[in-house]
């Protein structure tokens, strides 16, 4: 699971700040699932992504240079919570 989030978060540094992300993790039933087990805990795979680009001080669109979009976004919202349900975005 920690790989997955490692992973999440790179792409996330490289992906535009303005492009909306639809999903990072899905809702298997539990079922149909074959692998991997964790993926049935979308919250706290969530909640990892969240917690891992916050303690690596990063975001969406940081290696792109979107450093002053970070600024004033974080300004506007208190935390990195998703945002409703057509735009879901980790931070």
């Amino acid at each position: 699971q920690m790989e997955y989030v490692d992973l999440v978060c790179d792409f996330l540094e490289r992906i535009p700040h303005r492009v909306v992300i639809q999903r990072l993790t899905g809702d298997p039933h539990p079922d149909e699932l074959v692998a991997p087990r964790w993926s049935l805990n979308k919250k706290d795979t969530l909640a990892m992504i969240r917690h891992t680009l916050e303690y690596r001080d990063t975001w969406q669109g940081r290696l792109r240079g979107e450093n002053a979009k970070r600024r004033a976004h974080r300004a506007s919202r208190p935390s990195c919570e998703p945002q409703g349900e057509a735009g879901k975005r980790v931070c």
